[in-house]
């Protein structure tokens, strides 16, 4: 089953609300702009590895899962639009 771009989005969203974050606290712990983050977090396009990673972490995501979800993300017309 693939993972679209807009699930991992929301599953980014879920995991921020649930520890009560907002998105500028992130944005900051992650060092982007709070806008990079808004649209993510949209769905408008999959993050770089790079910061998928300081997401993962800044959420206290367990890497394991967060990478097994990203590894099923579609490539593509997702991809493509970054």
């Amino acid at each position: 089953m693939n993972t679209s771009a807009h699930e991992i989005a929301a599953e980014i969203q879920r995991r921020r609300i649930e520890k009560n974050m907002e998105m500028a606290e992130l944005a900051k712990r992650c060092d982007v702009n709070v806008v990079t983050l808004y649209r993510i977090e949209r769905g408008g396009g999959l993050p770089a590895v790079w910061l998928f990673a300081r997401i993962v972490k800044a959420l206290r995501w367990d890497a394991s899962d967060a990478m097994e979800m990203a590894a099923r993300t579609r490539s593509g017309k997702e991809r493509r639009q970054r």
